[in-house]
């Protein structure tokens, strides 16, 4: 029973066309309408059986404003009732609010329900020129996660709280929808446009929908029943993440449909034979694989990386440095990054098959999620998980220049987050070592939360190299004359982009000189004032500024066996983060009302009690900590 398509949609099997009753139960038909798949009444975008989602579009919410009753009227809220179907909500949707005083909740029912949340969405004296295009951090926009295991849920708008009588002529209309939002990017336009974000989505928006055979609760069940799904001889069972049941995949080595047997089900894989796979260490891989067990790490066949790249079409480079070329693509519905790496050299063959090991098993908030690879080329690609924005190179780049401005704490509270992450790879089991710190490998995400990537260089013991490998102006002065990679060589790294935070100045001046032994000197004679970025400095903050300039220096010591831990940088770099937030904002901070069982969430803030780098620092806490209101200018 090979897969159907309806448009250009795949329908594989357990799916089905409706009107060729093929499906396996009526919960997984798919009707198709001029060309166009629908489920129910929600058009359908993709499925993927691997990751037991499809991905729908769902209906925006709107309230705008009516001139004649003076009030917002919000008839268009909307609810989604998955409840009986194999669906669930994705937690990889996110509640995003739109408007400039916006207050919109999510529910899995209105009235006796054990779920609610939501988010603020404001512009700074109601003025839409305080919102930046790209950015949702609770300016103009606003977003809020969802937990697992919801197949209900409802918006509805606060309009008696939000009082938008003063700036309907300049922001009509709050939008609220439940969406995907790997392929989001905040308007401005949103905002002064009435209907602009739902005319810009056809009134609607995509969301992810986890699915999964729910006949039964776990594989361990299902196993034992005569109508177990996993048919081909090449699958296995993988109890679902998202509620009871369990979807099949292709056990590792196999391609296919795992619901289906024979030549339709799972098929072996050529890639045993290629050339490029045997050099680059794939049957050592897949051995390693089998040892560790299913370590959720895909290995991509040479046609699916060339389809999902367009050929590697320079319209899809999203990044190129001198670890390799970067593309944005698609897999299994999913939009990934792709790099593809230098060669790697005959003496790393086993260290960079083991390094994908572990670091697939690495899980951190702060760390690019490696998901797979493909090595049917004559250079390895790695699949890796996508980040929407810039880096933070980008971001230091338009400070320079003056078209953006980050204050101080989003500034240590960037740097914290990429401190946590190094500091997690190097207390894992089996240490990695970075190797090539600097701006251009920290990616920002949504709100600008730091993100460390780009492995390329790294190693997981100290091993003498070769060659020296990093890049000039981050590179350790100790690792430059003994090619000795240890963990203390990350951390001068990392000291280096501190001062670039600090100072806002590059690595050498118009003179030749370099920022570090300019900074030294400055410290050295009292002159750091001269040294820092005017935009961070005030009265306030000098005390903060120069325990962070302390650090950085202890970062820098030469020679590095007196340089703090990872760990201790990012613990400090969290506490001064925290403190000047304190200094910034010492007065009562906004405090919302708790609603028993509700958790609320306000776009772009962090509490004076639980704050965690490493965590979701975007801002979502609970009720229960007080709550102070973030100033962060974005792009």
């Amino acid at each position: 029973m090979p897969a159907t398509k309806c448009g250009d949609v795949d329908i594989p099997y357990p799916f089905g066309i409706s009107s060729d009753n093929c499906a396996f139960s009526d919960d997984f038909k798919i009707d198709c309408n001029n060309s166009k798949p629908f489920y129910e009444d929600l058009e359908l975008l993709n499925i993927s059986l691997s990751l037991g989602q499809i991905r729908v579009m769902n209906q925006i919410s709107s309230s705008c404003y009516n001139t004649t009753s003076a009030r917002m009227d919000s008839s268009t809220e909307w609810q989604l009732n998955l409840t009986g179907t194999p669906f669930m909500l994705s937690d990889s949707n996110k509640l995003t609010v739109i408007g400039c005083r916006t207050l919109a909740y999510i529910t899995d029912d209105y009235y006796v329900g054990n779920y609610m949340s939501g988010c603020v969405s404001a512009c700074r004296r109601g003025e839409v020129k305080s919102a930046k295009n790209g950015t949702c951090s609770g300016i103009g926009c606003c977003q809020a996660p969802i937990p697992k295991g919801l197949d209900y849920y409802q918006v509805w708008f606060d309009v008696n709280t939000m009082n938008t009588s003063g700036i309907y002529n300049r922001t009509p209309c709050s939008y609220a929808v439940l969406m995907d939002t790997s392929n989001f990017t905040f308007s401005t336009t949103y905002l002064t446009s009435p209907m602009e974000f739902n005319n810009s989505y056809g009134g609607q928006a995509p969301v992810v929908l986890d699915w999964a055979i729910r006949t039964h609760n776990s594989c361990v069940e299902a196993q034992k029943d005569p109508k177990f799904m996993c048919k081909s001889e090449h699958s296995s069972c993988v109890n679902s993440s998202n509620g009871p049941g369990y979807i099949c995949n292709c056990t590792e080595g196999y391609r296919g449909n795992p619901y289906l047997q024979g030549p339709n089900g799972c098929q072996a894989l050529l890639r045993q034979n290629d050339e490029f796979f045997q050099q680059h260490g794939g049957e050592l891989l897949l051995e390693m694989m089998r040892a560790e067990g299913n370590v959720g790490f895909t290995i991509y066949d040479r046609d699916e990386i060339e389809a999902s790249t367009d050929n590697f079409s320079k319209t899809n480079i999203i990044g190129e440095g001198g670890q390799g070329t970067v593309y944005r693509a698609v897999l299994d519905g999913v939009v990934v990054a792709i790099k593809m790496c230098k060669e790697i050299d005959e003496s790393r063959r086993k260290d960079f098959v083991q390094e994908l090991v572990i670091l697939c098993r690495v899980s951190h908030p702060n760390v690019v999620k490696l998901l797979g690879c493909c090595l049917q080329f004559e250079a390895p690609m790695l699949v890796y998980e996508f980040v929407r924005n810039k880096t933070l190179q980008e971001l230091l780049d338009l400070q320079r220049s003056r078209r953006f401005h980050a204050t101080l704490g989003t500034r240590l509270r960037i740097a914290a987050e990429s401190a946590f992450a190094l500091a997690h790879i190097h207390s894992l089991p089996h240490p990695i070592l970075h190797g090539d710190v600097k701006p251009a490998n920290i990616l920002l995400a949504e709100g600008l939360v730091a993100k460390v990537s780009d492995f390329g260089c790294s190693t997981i013991d100290e091993k003498a190299q070769v060659v020296p490998k990093g890049t000039p102006g981050y590179l350790d002065p100790d690792y430059v004359l003994e090619y000795q990679l240890t963990a203390k060589n990350d951390v001068y790294s990392f000291g280096v982009i501190l001062l670039e935070l600090l100072t806002g100045k590059r690595l050498l001046s118009k003179e030749r000189k370099s920022l570090t032994s300019m900074f030294q000197e400055a410290m050295a004679d009292g002159t750091l004032l001269d040294l820092l970025d005017n935009d961070i400095v005030n009265e306030a903050s000098m005390g903060v500024i120069h325990q962070a300039a302390v650090l950085a220096s202890q970062c820098l010591i030469v020679p590095g066996s007196t340089r703090p831990t990872m760990r201790r940088v990012a613990e400090e770099l969290r506490r001064l983060a925290q403190a000047d937030e304190l200094q910034q904002y010492p007065h009562q901070p906004l405090v919302i009302e708790n609603h028993s069982f509700m958790e609320m969430e306000i776009g772009n803030t962090c509490t004076t009690s639980s704050w965690y780098a490493g965590s979701n620092t975007t801002g979502v806490y609970s009720l229960e900590n007080k709550v102070v209101q973030s100033t962060e200018f974005a792009r």
